[in-house]
């Protein structure tokens, strides 16, 4: 195995050792907050938040941007140039906190005032959540490169420590809020998550200054990398805005048609699909870094390897744990919340589908993302993001019901899959979307239906319980893995899979030899 495939199995490690905390912190922690707030200051809670976040879609764009940079100037190892482009990056985040402060105070303050329902007597508490979050959105904003300098350095041990220490200061502050008098939660609520966020920042201030020496210093704007950065931003910003208004409009329209009680079903079932969706994002963070270095250095033969090879790893670790939370999710959410907001089991489980379909392209969305041509699959992502919003707008309008707008989000990711296929096969002719299509979305579909039929003749045998639950995990985990073994898998990684498992079992034995001794 290559070094660089070392290496991606070393970070992927630590990458879910990150993400199995953060998957308990996280709901833990959700079900504190719903259990201290209720549901109608949870759904009040989720709309605010929604608006802070639909203002920061700059904030996404640069995001992709600077880790791209980052990334490419180490891939070519002109490491001299990097501090050019870290301040660089760090001075663009500048300039897009004070864009999103103006956008925020605004149109988000309209939103807040004017267009949400918040309920009798709450509009005063949600306008001072609304200033909390557009302050720890703005610590969010300037903390994307001294990240995404982490990440370009492949240091996921470090990322993966200081996701842990988000959530542990979560869960402590967020704890005391049952210590506090129970007058103005939602206004507690807001200064705890400002003061996390601050912390997360210095954190990763102090790491980066003591490691990386490009690190130290301000914001600087030099001309060619800033118009570099903010031009890839450009063109990345009608997709990244589009996809931030489909999430959080999704949001506001349940908020808007069906009132607080549907923005909780909504914020459990984007809760839920975050910490689910993150098993292969994980991966996939692990494995951006090598395909973006391996373009910049024209190694199209290892490129087409991990494009393929990372997508295929990426859904099949998903479906371990997606296809039991689909069929089991009603059980789960009431061991999770006790007391679940009514739609949103259906929510999960439709975000959940959805989550599968839109990691199907991701390893070919990198792709395209190193060569710097995004003009074309900008709009196009962006085109359908929007359209998902309007289409749900107008079934709403009409009196469909709110399951209306998942459904609809559900055939975006198809669509997406055929349109960045398509560019992938015109910017990089040497990667082969048949071998794509044949190795990924047809092995995968086979790992998929593998696991679900067994899952579902499982589910359809017991009462509702835990025994039922581990059934499903077992058969479908069993269903998955073998498929992925005898039919995803080459022949050369069965064998590389076989050998590494003989020799991991032959180093356990010789040190319990030796501990005998």
């Amino acid at each position: 195995m290559k070094g660089n495939h070392k290496r991606i199995v070393k970070n992927t490690i630590m990458l879910y050792v990150r993400i199995l905390c953060a998957m308990f912190l996280s709901f833990y922690i959700s079900r504190i907050v719903l259990q201290l707030l209720g549901v109608g200051n949870f759904g009040i809670l989720s709309a605010v938040f929604g608006v802070t976040n639909l203002m920061m879609f700059v904030n996404v764009s640069l995001s992709g941007a600077t880790s791209r940079f980052l990334t490419f100037e180490l891939g070519k190892g002109t490491a001299g140039n990097l501090s050019k482009v870290f301040r660089s990056a760090l001075f663009t985040h500048v300039v897009a906190a004070g864009i999103f402060v103006l956008l925020a105070e605004t149109i988000g303050f309209w939103l807040v005032n004017h267009k949400l329902v918040l309920g009798p007597g709450k509009l005063t508490a949600a306008n001072m959540l609304f200033q909390l979050g557009i302050g720890a959105c703005v610590l969010s904003i300037i903390k994307i490169p001294y990240e995404a300098i982490v990440l370009a350095y492949e240091r996921m041990n470090i990322f993966a420590y200081i996701s842990i220490l988000q959530y542990v200061l979560q869960l402590a502050l967020f704890s005391l809020l049952f210590l506090f008098p129970k007058r103005n939660l939602l206004v507690d609520y807001g200064i705890m998550f400002l003061l996390v966020n601050a912390i997360v920042l210095l954190a990763y201030i102090f790491y980066d200054w003591k490691h990386f020496t490009e690190t130290r210093g301000g914001p600087v704007y030099y001309k060619d990398i800033t118009i570099s950065i903010f031009g890839f931003c450009i063109k990345t910003l009608y997709s990244d805005g589009s996809h931030v208004f489909k999430m959080q409009g999704i949001n506001i329209l349940e908020n808007m048609f069906f009132g607080p009680a549907l923005s909780a079903a909504t914020a459990v079932a984007n809760q839920a699909y975050l910490g689910i969706s993150s098993f292969a994002d994980n991966f996939l963070v692990a494995c951006r870094p090598q395909i973006v270095k391996n373009y910049a250095t024209g190694d199209y033969q290892e490129l087409q390897f991990l494009v393929i090879n990372c997508a295929k790893l990426a859904l099949g670790l998903l479906l371990l744990v997606l296809i039991p939370c689909i069929i089991e999710t009603d059980f789960i959410l009431k061991i999770w919340l006790k007391n679940p907001p009514e739609y949103a089991t259906t929510f999960c489980r439709l975000l959940l589908i959805a989550s599968y379909f839109s990691v199907l392209f991701r390893t070919l969305m990198f792709a395209v993302q190193a060569t710097g041509n995004i003009g074309k699959m900008s709009f196009w992502f962006g085109s359908l993001y929007l359209l998902v919003v309007g289409i749900a707008y107008l079934y709403l309008k009409i009196g469909a019901g709110p399951t209306t707008p998942f459904w609809v989000n559900i055939v975006s990711p198809l669509g997406l899959c055929g349109i960045v296929m398509w560019l992938v096969s015109k910017q990089i002719p040497s990667l082969s979307m048949i071998s794509y299509v044949r190795e990924v979305v047809g092995k995968c579909a086979l790992m998929a239906c593998c696991g679900i039929l067994p899952a579902l003749w499982v589910y359809s045998c017991g009462p509702e319980g835990w025994r039922r639950l581990i059934g499903v995990m077992l058969v479908s985990t069993i269903g998955v893995s073998l498929s992925g073994f005898c039919g995803a898998m080459s022949r050369a990684q069965r064998r590389w899979l076989v050998s590494y498992i003989k020799r991991l079992i032959m180093q356990f034995n010789t040190k319990g030899v030796y501990g005998n001794d």
